[in-house]
């Protein structure tokens, strides 16, 4: 389908290749961050809290727990970034039943095979029920981010068409109305966490069609680094407050930040999303290095998320408990963090090479194709008879 915008904005659609180079940095940063998110809620963060007092905050766990929420907020924009680079690349793209299928056969390989394996190894007790789970993992939300990743790329093409068929104008206002629905900036205001909240498919659709404005219309300027960090401190400001006052109000314990994907998260990812596109990188051996691995990330997610294999890696390989007052605390949990990252990586290098060799995604492809041409043809015989 032709572009409406096509003429106006030609130089939005010839991204150079440094451009995907700062995007697949952004993409495998985004990714390790998730990890080091998951090293937080299922680990960390279920096994100790801070008493509020002027002694507490000048001994070493106060330090390692300030430095902990700091490190957390950073991470909370990673989600909103890998979806944001999907909408950024998507947003001109047509559909393609082949991409869908191939992604949804990669997410069932490893929820079926880990499942098998860890029942294999004595970890898990097979049931039927869990099984189905496996075999259905979209379905049954086995991973909450596939579930709406899905669903999105599934939704694009409608958000395609309707992009490249309005305004600039008429696009920034349908942003500023999904915006007052979908962020949640303060206690319940606007109306984010009524329609779904940071883990809603609503949430997607609107990362999406913001990382396409951004595609389309937005300038490319250096000057975001700052308002990044600006949006940052605003952030964690914010969460701090209530963490705080929320304490000395009730008297208990300081508990980690309650940092939300739809709240000022939200701008704090925009911001850093628009620095990294605007970002002049000089390819060395690190870059290369990291650009050849962005293909295999998403893998770090379906091995290191699932709910079987999150339980093993936060609960009986990686406990936290009592690191707290540990000087090298967060160099640990960063190394533990690029290990399992490291690993899942090499797993699913070795995964793409038996698909290659048996040819499953050559198959995939070919058969998706032809479904897709034979829907194709019954939607314009029906639309023309």
């Amino acid at each position: 389908m032709e572009l409406s915008t096509q003429n106006i904005h030609i130089s939005h659609d010839m991204v150079s290749q440094k451009r995907f180079i700062n995007f697949d940095l952004l993409r495998v940063a985004a990714m390790f961050g998730i990890v080091v998110l998951h090293c937080f809620s299922h680990g960390l963060y279920k096994h100790f809290e801070i008493y509020s007092g002027r002694a507490m905050w000048l001994s070493l766990s106060t330090c390692n727990f300030i430095v902990s929420e700091i490190v957390y907020e950073i991470c909370h924009i990673a989600v909103n970034c890998y979806v944001m680079i999907t909408g950024y690349f998507m947003i001109t793209k047509s559909f393609k039943l082949s991409r869908l299928a191939v992604l949804w056969v990669e997410v069932l390989f490893y929820a079926v095979s880990l499942y098998a394996v860890l029942c294999w190894m004595g970890f898990q007790t097979f049931q039927v029920k869990e099984l189905i789970n496996a075999i259905f993992p979209i379905t049954f939300k086995e991973y909450w981010f596939m579930t709406n990743y899905m669903g999105l790329l599934i939704f694009a093409p409608v958000l395609n068409v309707f992009v490249h068929h309005v305004s600039q104008s008429k696009y920034l206002l349908t942003l500023i109305g999904l915006g007052a629905i979908s962020l949640t900036l303060l206690v319940k205001f606007p109306l984010g966490d009524t329609f779904g909240g940071g883990y809603g498919f609503l949430w997607f659709i609107f990362l999406y069609l913001v990382a396409g404005y951004v595609r389309l219309y937005a300038k490319t300027m250096n000057r975001y680094g700052r308002k990044a960090i600006v949006a940052a401190v605003i952030t964690l400001t914010y969460h701090g407050l209530i963490a705080i006052l929320s304490s000395l109000f009730h008297g208990t314990n300081i508990t980690p930040f309650g940092f939300s994907y739809n709240g000022f998260v939200f701008f704090f990812s925009l911001y850093v999303f628009l620095w990294v596109r605007g970002l002049t990188i000089k390819e060395n051996g690190l870059t290369r290095c990291l650009v050849k691995i962005a293909p295999y990330t998403l893998a770090v997610y379906l091995i290191s998320d699932n709910a079987m294999v999150r339980k093993i890696l936060w609960q009986k390989m990686f406990v936290w408990q009592g690191m707290l007052d540990d000087s090298l605390f967060m160099f640990k949990m960063l190394a533990s963090s690029l290990t399992i990252f490291t690993i899942c990586i090499g797993v699913d290098w070795c995964r793409k090479k038996i698909f290659e060799l048996v040819g499953i995604n050559r198959t995939v492809r070919l058969i998706s194709e032809k479904i897709e041409s034979v829907i194709k043809r019954a939607v314009v015989s029906f639309a023309s008879s």
